[in-house]
């Protein structure tokens, strides 16, 4: 049975990335997250 713990790492493990891939698509056509250090950091670590 799954603890708290687990789902938890497999929410963030699926939808961390969605979510950075969403932001990528948007500061490209806005450039809202161009200058963020949040922004800037996780996409480093993604990369």
């Amino acid at each position: 049975m799954p603890t708290a713990r687990w789902e938890e790492g497999a929410v963030r493990e699926q939808l961390i990335p969605d979510l950075l891939d969403a932001a990528a698509m948007i500061s490209k056509s806005h450039g809202l997250w161009n200058n963020h250090p949040w922004f800037a950091k996780s996409m480093a670590a993604k990369a």
